[in-house]
């Protein structure tokens, strides 16, 4: 089918808005995927990311997916060895959390620090923690139970409301589900995913090609594999 004849989507949400979990941003990444394959591949790798970039910050993740190092909004993007998986446990309470307020309420109560996330379970820290767990006390007395239930670690989701915990072991999880549950909360458990094959093909075409052409998000100079 030909780009020019156009394509009618809909999209059926299952990851709720305002959580953290970016439900958006995947839903973006896995049209222009669907996209590619109807259109039988009109798009370059570089050229694909790029335009990914201009739908939002996250969207390249979801492209490459796996285990990676995120730079300058996030979108500078340096595929790593994938992490063995893990078991989590994502606790959504009845509340959602604007991005756009939670970048205020870290602007207001300072200068927001340049941070390494290594997007290890127990080297994972959020700057957006402590403003939002401020504004919404829940979501710290979620994730202090978490911890007790056993997680390896417990912290906010993204800019929340979604907080995670990562368990080191299925039954552990389950449990916490269970101890967790309420008619007002969405709580779910699921397990890590490694860089799929296709994916790792994407990655390893971008490093190839430099993207020379402008946009920098992998290169075979700087990438961590």
């Amino acid at each position: 089918m030909p780009a020019s004849a156009g394509v009618r989507l809909t999209i059926r949400k299952r990851i709720p808005s305002q959580a953290g979990l970016g439900g958006g941003s995947s839903d973006a990444a896995a049209t222009l995927i669907g996209l590619q394959r109807v259109w039988r591949g009109s798009l370059r790798a570089p050229d694909l990311l790029s335009l990914a970039a201009t739908l939002g910050a996250d969207v390249p993740f979801f492209l490459l997916g796996g285990t990676a190092l995120g730079l300058a909004r996030g979108d500078d993007l340096y595929p790593l060895i994938d992490l063995p998986p893990w078991d989590v446990v994502i606790v959504r309470p009845s509340f959602g959390v604007s991005t756009r307020d939670a970048y205020a309420w870290l602007s207001a109560s300072r200068s927001p620090r340049r941070r390494f996330e290594t997007d290890r379970p127990n080297g994972y820290d959020n700057d957006f923690e402590a403003v939002v767990e401020e504004k919404h006390p829940e979501l710290r007395e979620i994730r202090e139970r978490l911890r007790r239930l056993g997680a390896t670690v417990a912290r906010l989701s993204g800019t929340g409301s979604a907080v995670f915990g990562a368990f080191d072991t299925s039954a552990r999880a389950k449990k916490a589900v269970a101890a967790l549950q309420r008619p007002d909360r969405m709580v779910v458990h699921s397990r890590t995913v490694q860089r799929s094959p296709k994916q790792r093909d994407f990655a390893a075409i971008l490093a190839a090609r430099g993207l020379d052409a402008g946009a920098p998000h992998l290169s075979p100079r700087r990438r961590i594999l």
